[in-house]
């Protein structure tokens, strides 16, 4: 298995919205000269305890959050892409990424405005609910 969030990030460049190292980051949001200004980064944000589960093994029930940051006066178009980023990842079920079966994705809640950065770039932050299990241990 992978971490979440990089798993997280597959699915949002899998769905088109964002590419690896261009647009797309996983524990970072990088502030460097040709990075640009709208980016997605997801992190690891913790998690509950895991279940178990005959037929599935250990069931993980990790958390992600997920921040947008937008250009500067581009607060629509970051929202926009935070919409996007919801729209596609929450209810998602029975996905397999990276060795992991996602049984369900769930947005914790709406998309939260975290106010502007010191660049006075908009910020977006949105918090998943993950329930995973590591393929290997399938039926063990």
């Amino acid at each position: 298995m992978d971490s979440p969030a990089r798993d997280v990030a597959a699915l949002i460049n899998a769905a088109g919205i964002a590419s690896p190292s261009v647009d797309l980051f996983v524990g970072k949001v990088p502030d460097t000269p040709g990075v640009a200004d709208l980016v997605i980064a997801t992190y690891n944000s913790g998690g509950s305890e895991p279940e178990t589960s005959l037929d599935l093994g250990k069931i993980y029930r990790p958390t992600v959050m997920i921040h947008v940051r937008g250009e500067k006066n581009g607060y629509a178009a970051a929202y926009q892409v935070a919409l996007s980023v919801l729209q596609e990842l929450h209810g998602k079920s029975n996905q397999i990424v990276n060795g992991s079966r996602y049984l369900h994705i769930l947005a914790a809640g709406d998309i939260l405005d975290l106010g502007r950065d010191s660049k006075d770039r908009p910020l977006f932050s949105i918090n998943l609910l993950l329930k995973r299990a590591d393929v290997s241990e399938e039926g063990s």
